[in-house]
């Protein structure tokens, strides 16, 4: 046998083989790792050949979206948006004030299964109280056609500030399973957050080894739905696939882990380990929020993990709205490092303003006008399958069938406009459920589809007539 090819083989036998957190510290403090073996990470990128697709069926056209000219107020103050966008935009513009404080929702657009809201905070009494990083922490939503908790608004962004008339115009993202047309929902506000501010990293004084020492073996739970999270950095994909798939650990509560930081009042550590190469850490929400970070003791640098973080959310005993009580903030941690050389940083985010207030209104989102474009297809992506694609000016649906495992290949999605510009999303969601896949990735602004020319998806392009 070829050395090559022995090597291969004993290269697939032992990659079959598990190792635990703790036997995997064992093996590396055995090591004594020169300058000129210490391993080092890159970042690989991939550039694909893209290739026709020639498992195109169809393209059906059916009813999506609300199209109504907008309004003079509305183009005034989403002017940003551009005149073809705001034309999308079905007018509300319903006001409610409550504590000097001005709600007004400007607009509204849907598709089968997601609603965008447009809305306005202004401090009528000019205190200051809202800004640019205002944040909505206690609120509601009610439908009156949908059952509870089928209704999920989980994106709120700050789109822009207007300091002058203290005025922050914001975009909420709703999803339903049911889809939302001819639906009348109800939005109650209920407390937000402004002047926010940064404070300076801080050593916990905890290295991962210690934590590994004091829970080696913590009680976990795995969570068949996670309402809300938000993720980041290389591994943000196969993550979103172990979340959605109910595989991802959650930690329990354990008030008798040793695990205390004085100096951090700004939360409340309910628990912490070091599952499956990543660092879990449940804390109790509070008005200030906190961050951990990962510190090479020896490099005195920042070590950079991919992130989860998962919003556990609480409902108030009225069941009419609820706040992230609980999360769980988790942090991938690179291979074959010492876990006695990393050590756990922490910052905190403050919140000069806590403001409450009853802000509440009800509107209808109207039976869809204008016309997505669905494709039907066939595209294999092993071991599920791409059966169709839908497009709106929301964004873009990819249905699915077969069954999606955490360590699937992520998919590459690109929109092509008609004039060769990409198109930029800023958020996506997804559901697997049994063998029914669904992902959706979320425009960064509505789009008129009419300008779509093509999509990709890893190596196939599917093309869009006009």
């Amino acid at each position: 046998m070829k050395t090559e090819e022995f090597r291969q083989l004993i290269d697939r036998r032992l990659s079959s083989i598990e190792i635990d957190s703790q036997m995997r510290q064992k093996i590396l403090q055995q090591c004594t790792l020169t300058a000129a073996t210490k391993p080092t990470c890159f970042r690989k990128n991939i550039i694909k050949k893209v290739t026709a697709c020639t498992a195109i069926c169809s393209i059906v056209i059916s009813t999506a979206f609300i199209c109504i000219a907008a309004s003079p107020p509305l183009q005034t103050t989403l002017a940003r948006l551009g005149n073809e966008v705001t034309m999308l935009l079905e007018p509300i513009d319903t006001v409610s004030n409550s504590n000097g404080i001005e709600m007004d929702v400007l607009a509204a657009m849907s598709d089968e299964d997601m609603v965008v809201v447009y809305l306005t905070l202004q401090d009528t009494q000019k205190q200051n109280r809202v800004d640019d990083t205002i944040q909505i922490i206690d609120f509601a939503t009610k439908s009156q056609r949908l059952a509870k908790s089928e209704l999920l608004f989980s994106n709120i962004n700050v789109l822009w500030y207007d300091e002058q008339t203290q005025t922050a115009t914001l975009r909420l993202i709703g999803q339903s399973m049911h889809g939302v047309k001819n639906s009348k929902i109800s939005l109650d506000i209920h407390s937000f957050l402004s002047g926010k501010s940064y404070g300076s990293m801080i050593s916990t004084n905890y290295t991962l080894a210690d934590v590994l020492a004091y829970n080696p073996n913590p009680s976990v739970s795995y969570p068949s739905k996670i309402d809300s999270y938000s993720c980041s950095g290389d591994l943000m994909e196969q993550l979103e696939k172990t979340v959605n798939m109910g595989k991802m650990p959650v930690l329990s509560k354990n008030s008798e882990v040793p695990i205390t930081i004085p100096n951090f009042s700004w939360f409340e550590i309910e628990n912490m380990a070091v599952l499956n190469n990543m660092l879990h850490t449940r804390v109790a929400y509070d008005r200030n929020m906190g961050r951990f970070k990962l510190m090479d003791t020896n490099s005195h640098k920042e070590v950079e993990p991919s992130q989860l973080t998962l919003q556990l959310e609480t409902f108030n005993p009225d069941d009419t709205h609820y706040y992230t009580a609980i999360e769980e903030q988790i942090l991938t941690i690179p291979e074959n490092c010492l876990f006695e050389n990393i050590e756990i940083w922490g910052n905190v985010i403050s919140y000069n303003n806590y403001v409450e207030g009853n802000w509440n209104t009800t509107f209808k989102i109207e039976d869809a006008k204008t016309k997505s474009k669905t494709v039907n297809c066939h595209i294999e992506m092993n071991p599920w399958i791409v059966n169709k694609i839908e497009i709106s000016p929301i964004g873009l649906t990819i249905y699915g069938e077969g069954e999606m495992l955490s360590d699937s290949s992520p998919v590459s999605i690109e929109i092509y406009q008609k004039d060769g510009s990409l198109v930029e999303y800023n958020g996506s969601s997804s559901s697997v459920e049994k063998n029914f896949i669904k992902l959706k990735q979320i425009f960064e602004t509505p789009i008129d589809i009419d300008t779509i020319d093509r999509v990709v998806i890893d190596e196939n392009v599917i093309q869009f007539d006009s």
